[in-house]
């Protein structure tokens, strides 16, 4: 893959954190040298900014034991949701979220064939009820639970227990149990290919090529949440009927094999040395030095 001449411009928040021209080399000297200590974001940048330079994969040494605190089973887990300006359902208001959908994929252990659960609404009627059963019947009670941005499963999560108190415990425990895989990619590796960016979507093609949404019918959340409005709001042929339901299935089954197979790179990262490229003046260890960013 080609990388661009100014490769400063694939360095996330590269315009608020000390990359300016020149600015990250000194500082980068200075930290190295004792002179002035860097938080560990800055750190963490300087290390992307060096990834970018060499075109090479940055592997955080520490990589190992943070997954280690990934319990078994794991289950990878994601929603979709529609936000309509009229509220729908009784204690709802303008814009608030519906969970229509949920895919979970589920690996039991180390090397085990993974499974995969799925709800999908097939009608207007109020969802909630239904896809929260589902995915406490799925989820179990033990286990971590990992998401992409966690914030917004959680606050979903949240939402209807608000609604349903009756689930409000069952609700409780699952959200205890979920891990930001997104906070843990951020944190841990960069590939020159993200583009600056930790979405799922510039994620995944750059760890994952085979993996890829470009071609399908459905491949963002906007487009699932206007094919079911389209397949539950109008009127439509059985056979056009059929076509999205499976559209909206193949999208968020992707998404949470997706999760699978980048966590599954990340162990093979963590197991191999050669991946790992430090950026000069930074520890050995990896160790982001959480000290006074002295800008």
């Amino acid at each position: 893959m080609k990388y661009p001449r100014s490769p400063r411009k694939w360095c996330p928040e590269a315009a608020n954190d000390g990359l300016q021209p020149g600015v990250g080399d000194e500082r980068a000297g200075e930290w190295a040298s004792g002179m002035k200590p860097m938080c560990g974001r800055c750190v963490h940048l300087a290390l992307v900014r060096d990834a970018v330079r060499a075109g090479q994969l940055w592997v955080n040494p520490k990589l190992a034991s943070v997954l280690d605190e990934f319990k078994y089973p794991l289950c990878f887990m994601d929603f979709e949701t529609i936000n309509p300006a009229l509220p729908r359902f009784v204690g709802m208001w303008p814009y608030a979220q519906i969970p229509f959908q949920w895919s979970v994929h589920r690996l039991e252990s180390p090397g085990a064939e993974i499974q995969h659960f799925e709800f999908l609404a097939d009608d207007g009627s109020d969802p909630r009820q239904p896809f929260i059963e589902s995915l406490i019947d799925v989820l179990g009670d033990s286990g971590t639970i990992l998401v992409y941005n966690e914030g917004f499963e959680k606050g979903r999560l949240r939402e209807i227990a608000a609604y349903m108190p009756e689930y409000a415990n069952s609700i409780e425990e699952i959200r205890n149990r979920v891990l930001d895989l997104l906070r843990c990619v951020r944190q841990n590796i960069y590939d020159p290919a993200f583009g600056g960016s930790y979405s799922l979507k510039a994620v995944l093609p750059a760890l994952l090529p085979e993996m890829t949404y470009e071609g399908m019918p459905v491949a963002n959340g906007t487009d699932a949440g206007l094919a079911f409005e389209k397949m539950t709001a109008s009127p439509i042929s059985s056979d056009e009927h059929v076509r999205l339901r499976q559209a909206l299935l193949r999208y968020c089954e992707q998404d949470t094999l997706a999760l699978a197979r980048i966590l599954e790179r990340m162990y093979s990262f963590a197991n191999s040395a050669q991946h790992v490229m430090m950026a000069e003046g930074v520890p050995g260890d990896g160790t982001l030095n959480q000290g006074e960013c002295r800008r």
